[in-house]
Parts: structure tokens; sequence; C-alpha cells
């Protein structure tokens, strides 16, 4: 059987936002709703990741590697935009409180549940 390489177990995976503060504009309790959100896709996102490097094998090295790369796109470049786009869309960036309401009770099922694959239907 030939040696397969794996992401070592335990493994620290660190996730740092992209914050950004626009000047003018009020920091209400609801936008800081809305951008919570927005920080909790990239934990419930890390956490799809990391479920996913930990069952990565491959045959060499520059194939783990090349394979590590395509999930970090995967998550963090694909899916966890599309979150974020589908979210602002739908809640108005933040203004529209039903759909906002909504998406956040969506947002706590999914922290709650530590193998969430999908959050409002969509793949984390």
């Amino acid at each position: 059987m030939p040696d397969l390489f794996a992401v070592a177990d335990p493994n620290v995976l660190t996730i740092t936002p992209n914050a950004q503060i626009f000047t003018g504009v009020p920091q209400t309790p609801e936008l800081l709703r809305h951008q919570q959100f927005h920080y909790d896709v990239g934990i419930v996102t890390g956490r799809a990741l990391a479920r996913s490097l930990m069952a990565l094998r491959a045959s060499s090295l520059p194939i783990l590697t090349a394979d590590i790369q395509l999930l970090l796109r995967v998550h963090f470049t694909t899916r966890a935009q599309l979150l974020q786009r589908r979210f602002d869309l739908d809640s108005h960036r933040g203004t529209h409180a039903h759909f906002q309401r909504i998406w956040k009770h969506r947002m706590a099922a999914c922290l709650a549940n530590p193998n969430s694959e999908r959050l409002g239907g969509l793949l984390l």
C-alpha cells in the first residue's frame, strides 16, 4: 500500500476577517447585527473547511498542497462569497428586517451544529 499524505491532526486554522469601517455610516445595533452575520460566515465556512481538510488524503505532498489550495478557494472564495452576497441581497444589506431575521435564525442553527454542511440551503 502506498504512503498517503494528510493534514496534521490536531490542526489549527486561523480565520482573519476582512473588516472595513466606512466613515459617515451610523454604527447602529441593526448594522452591527448585520455585520456579525458576515463574521459568522467565516466561522461556519472555516469549520466546513477544517472537516474537508481532515478527510483529505493524497499520494504525494505536491498533490496534497494543490488539493489544500483548491479547498481553500472552494470554501472561502466560492462558497463564502456566495453566502455573503445572497445574505446581502435577501436582507437588502440589513435594511429588510424580515429577511435579516430569517438569516439570523439560519445562522444560529448552523452555529449550534458543528457538523453543518449548509446554511440556508447553500453549501459551506
